[in-house]
């Protein structure tokens, strides 16, 4: 049976006759006997079975700040910010079960581990020195981990957003911006795309023609069987056709890693409403008219040449993109009264 021990702390606070108002919330959850599908042994005729197989912990706060600076008899501004950040662990798993897999695609697999959090993806990384430079061997190619390791969690370190609303006399106009910091996904697109030889930085300054010297530090075997670095820089020119294959997420899956941060136009408006006077002996009231916009743009992202939140989905399996269609900008007209 599924068991769920919740705890909050919310005090919300109104300052200067209501005109800024605080809402905190402070949370913690514990959950248990969470339902899991647990692999088992072929031999059993079976490849997995239901359990009631884990324990997360969730520890959040969540704050809404909102006020209006300017209020006149002709005008006022409103603005809020929200601002949500949760951390998340797996605390255990059931006697016999190390780790929970979600998905394996391509060598990256996303599951859940004691200790991480849920939906942790795990492949190859690189190989770095000290000071936090990639290894590249002698023949020029960089140098991965032996085994898969955590590259990159679904989970946001934070999300928000900022809204404002200004109106004089009988015009209105809205905007919001949203955000969300750190989150991981993994992009089959720019994967693919420079494996192909289709995106753009395949083919920039004579890559193709001259080759590419990658930057890193050339390691050496030691006694121990591990790499470290000589301290010296690497010189050693490769093909385009060889980077892009030996060098990326096809077999170094942390190359197509991406921070899944970003921050949108998520929405601005325009509206009007007509004067009384110029209702009057109509069989409506109340008439506005206005226009509006949805998804407008990206502000700010650091994966490129695709949208980072086309990746979530509102299942367990998440972080994976390929293929994508570009996103959808909406723009429209709105005629709204009361009869």
């Amino acid at each position: 049976m599924l068991r769920f021990v919740f705890q909050e702390v919310n005090p919300e606070l109104s300052f200067f006759l209501d005109r800024l108002h605080v809402d905190l919330t402070y949370y913690t959850s514990t959950t248990e006997d969470l339902i899991f599908n647990v692999p088992v042994s072929a031999t059993s005729g079976y490849t997995s079975t239901v359990l009631n197989a884990g324990k997360t912990e969730n520890k959040g706060i969540e704050l809404s700040l909102s006020g209006t600076p300017v209020q006149t008899e002709n005008f006022r501004w409103d603005i809020g910010l929200n601002l949500a950040k949760n951390k998340n662990q797996l605390v255990e798993l059931a006697d016999g079960v190390e780790n929970i897999r979600y998905t394996s695609l391509f060598g990256v697999t996303l599951e859940a581990r004691p200790g991480e959090p849920l939906g942790t993806f795990y492949g190859y990384d690189f190989l770095y020195d000290d000071d936090g430079n990639k290894l590249v061997d002698a023949d020029g190619y960089y140098l991965s981990t032996d085994e898969v390791v955590a590259i990159g969690n679904i989970l946001a370190d934070m999300t928000g957003g900022v809204y404002t609303d200004l109106q004089y006399k009988n015009l209105s106009f809205s905007a919001l911006v949203d955000f969300q910091k750190g989150g991981s996904v993994h992009s089959y697109s720019n994967q693919w795309g420079k494996y192909s030889g289709t995106l753009a930085e395949t083919a920039e300054n004579d890559i193709r023609e001259e080759g590419i010297v990658v930057e890193g530090m050339v390691a050496e075997m030691n006694d121990d069987g591990e790499y470290v670095s000589t301290g010296v820089a690497n010189t050693s020119n490769i093909s385009a056709q060889s980077h892009f294959f030996y060098n990326q997420g096809y077999i170094i899956h942390a190359a197509d890693q991406y921070d899944a941060s970003f921050i949108k136009l998520r929405e601005m408006r325009l509206d009007y409403n007509l004067p009384a006077s110029m209702t009057s002996g109509l069989p409506f009231s109340n008439i506005s008219i206005g226009v509006y916009g949805r998804n407008l743009a990206i502000l700010h992202k650091n994966v490129p040449h695709i949208d980072p939140e086309v990746a979530t989905s509102s299942s367990n399996i998440q972080g994976f993109e390929g293929g994508q269609l570009p996103a959808e900008r909406t723009i429209g007209f709105n005629l709204k009264f009361n009869l």
